[in-house]
């Protein structure tokens, strides 16, 4: 066997391109932006001076007012961003690996993937506020607005929560 040689084919059978591909993707610093943003955060909450972005960081982190004659005010954390995203990690993960592998096998354009995934935090946040969130309005409230459901009065805070694919 001495002086015997061994020829060695290399056949890609795309990794290279796939790797390129990786590569080029992660430089692209994309992102999903998604909650309470844009035009529609820095809108008039209806009979409030405040905007709509206010109010939801209010409800997201709860508020304590206090009152010129020494009481207070209580808003209650009724998160709808943090705990739906919380309460549905595995799904939004399991999305964002699909959609990932979709774009690294060139099915989907970065773009739409973060869409994809951006449009599913969204109806996830829409419908935390849709169920009733915990706790209960206040019987002041209910007799104001005529609901006992949470966060729920002219629609235009469930409304407002949008996302943006950025980057993409």
């Amino acid at each position: 066997m001495a002086g015997a040689s061994v020829k060695v084919t290399d056949t890609d059978k795309g990794w290279r391109a796939l790797k390129d591909r990786l590569l080029r993707l992660s430089r692209t610093g994309a992102f999903t932006l998604v909650g309470v943003q844009g035009s529609e955060a820095a809108a008039q909450h209806p009979g409030s001076p405040m905007t709509v972005v206010a109010i939801a960081t209010i409800h997201e982190f709860g508020k304590v007012i206090h009152k010129k004659d020494g009481s207070e005010v209580v808003i209650p954390q009724r998160s709808f961003i943090r705990a739906a995203i919380d309460e549905h990690a595995v799904k939004l993960q399991r999305t964002a690996t699909a959609v990932g592998q979709g774009v690294l096998l060139g099915k989907f354009a970065v773009g739409q993937a973060l869409n994809l995934l951006g449009e599913q935090a969204t109806g996830i946040m829409k419908k935390r506020i849709a169920d009733g969130i915990s706790p209960p309005n206040r019987p002041s409230t209910i007799a104001r607005k005529g609901s006992s459901k949470p966060l729920i009065d002219s629609g235009q805070l469930r409304g407002s929560i949008t996302h943006k694919a950025e980057g993409a």
